[in-house]
């Protein structure tokens, strides 16, 4: 951990959490000039030297810098200046910074520097002497806004920000992903909702290319194997919406997979907790011996067509009531459906396709 504000006061402090065998930090203090004191800056680690590398940040009274500092972790610990060429960022802090392993490049995206920015730069480290370069990205772009969170999702191969705030709007809990390609394209991927009873689940994600994203929906039963499981809808222009009904009690996981290019991308696993559903049951008529102001009480485990019948003790039928639409809980309705009914011994059915449940009732003269 390096640096960060007091109060008013920067510092640029350097120490260490050790995790084993016990967690406690420690303070290191590298040889070579260390960077000035300096808060909001990024820190990104550069696994193919074996350093971190320092970009950026204010002093206590604000004032950003465009910096770019070196931490060796291989043999002993130093820091050193970099200085880059091409067109760098400029003094600039609250921005986000990822290290890109594929194109061996420092990767940074907004900030404040006088105004919020919405630019992205890459520095690239392939080379003798590092240089930056201004990435131009296609499609829809976020806003500007300093103090997001950003990280570099390594299985889908992208720059994913989400959140931050801007001095002229509020603050904002969008996600937006960077994928690269001949030209890095940024997509909209948000998460909207769900929602999961015992015989459905239904999710949205919003994007702003919709219709162009050719989507399907995966499924994980133990969030490792995944299976293709449909297609989402497209509702409006920008909400990918797909309800599961196959689904069982317990956690599951959904993504999207859509193509980008020749790559294949994926969305964010979503957690999702399915109930365990309510077993069909005919608890019978209560109370019984009937009464008038008795109602018959039944359990529905979903949606399907379920009739509810009254026969007498000749097996006529006294009455027929469609339930299945009701849904998935507890329910009741009154004995007492189609006017009076003499007394004597009556019975309850409640039936589906697969299975018949039957309970008795006795009905008192008045």
């Amino acid at each position: 951990m390096f640096g960060g504000l007091n109060g008013q006061i920067a510092n640029n402090e350097l120490w260490q959490l050790d995790l084993s065998p016990s967690p406690h930090w420690t303070q290191l203090a590298p040889a070579g000039t260390p960077p000035s004191p300096r808060y909001g800056h990024s820190l990104v680690y550069d696994t193919t030297r074996d350093r971190v590398l320092v970009f950026g940040g204010a002093n206590g009274a604000g004032v950003p810098n465009g910096e770019t500092w070196s931490l060796n972790l291989s043999g002993p610990m130093a820091w050193t200046q970099v200085h880059p060429t091409g067109t760098a960022p400029g003094p600039l802090y609250a921005h986000n910074a990822i290290y890109d392993p594929l194109r061996d490049r420092m990767v940074v995206y907004g900030g404040y520097n006088g105004n919020e920015s919405g630019s992205a730069y890459a520095l690239n480290l392939a080379s003798a002497s590092p240089n930056w370069l201004v990435l131009h990205p296609n499609g829809a772009l976020p806003l500007p806004r300093l103090a997001a969170v950003g990280i570099y999702y390594p299985i889908a191969d992208r720059f994913v920000v989400s959140g931050g705030n801007a001095y002229s709007v509020p603050p904002g809990g969008d996600t937006w992903a960077l994928s690269w390609g001949d030209t890095p394209t940024p997509t909209l991927l948000s998460f909207v909702d769900c929602e999961a009873a015992s015989d459905h689940v239904r999710l949205r994600w919003q994007a702003s290319d919709a219709a162009d994203l050719h989507a399907t929906v995966e499924r994980s039963r133990d969030g490792s194997g995944w299976t293709r499981v449909g297609v989402p809808l497209i509702e409006g222009t920008s909400l990918l919406v797909y309800e599961d009904r196959d689904v069982t009690a317990g956690r599951s996981w959904y993504r999207l997979a859509y193509e980008d290019g020749s790559l294949q991308r994926y969305t964010d696993p979503v957690s999702v907790l399915v109930p365990a559903g309510v077993p069909l049951a005919l608890v019978g008529v209560r109370p019984n011996p009937a009464t008038a102001g008795s109602a018959i009480e039944f359990h529905l485990p979903d949606t399907r067509p379920t009739q509810l019948e009254l026969v007498d003790v000749r097996g006529r039928l006294i009455w027929s009531l469609e339930i299945g639409s009701l849904g998935a809980g507890a329910h009741s309705v009154p004995l007492f459906q189609r006017g009076a009914l003499g007394a004597g011994v009556y019975w309850v059915r409640l039936i589906r396709p697969e299975i018949a449940l039957t309970r008795k009732t006795v009905l008192m003269a008045p």
